[in-house]
């Protein structure tokens, strides 16, 4: 009986525990939203630029419909790169050990 109660008392206090966890969680997070809420009053007019930054900015994609596939191929590129140094570093490792040749003096 005595083990039952020590079980019950630390899993009473690991739950303790955990509601403060939880409780410091969600102060933290009121305090970052509130200061993002505050961001978003004070800088409308900026946000509102960035808005028609935008805009703007998907006009000239579809005008220019080819710059979507720069991500692609800079994606291809960077896993031909990664491909290309697998094969030396197994080149490498695959190799053997480095040996001393004697070289016969003349």
């Amino acid at each position: 009986a005595k083990e039952a109660l020590d079980a019950a008392e630390i899993t009473l206090q690991t739950q303790v525990d955990n509601l403060e966890t939880l409780m410091i969680y969600a102060i933290i997070i009121t305090v970052v939203c509130g200061v993002v809420l505050l961001l978003i009053i004070f800088l409308r007019s900026r946000i509102g630029l960035m808005v028609t930054l935008f805009k703007e900015a998907g006009f000239m994609v579809m005008r220019m419909i080819t710059i979507l596939f720069t991500p692609i191929v800079l994606a291809l590129f960077i896993l031909a790169w990664a491909a290309l140094w697998s094969f030396v570093s197994g080149y490498i490792y695959t190799a053997g050990t480095a040996e001393d040749l004697p070289f016969p003096r003349e």
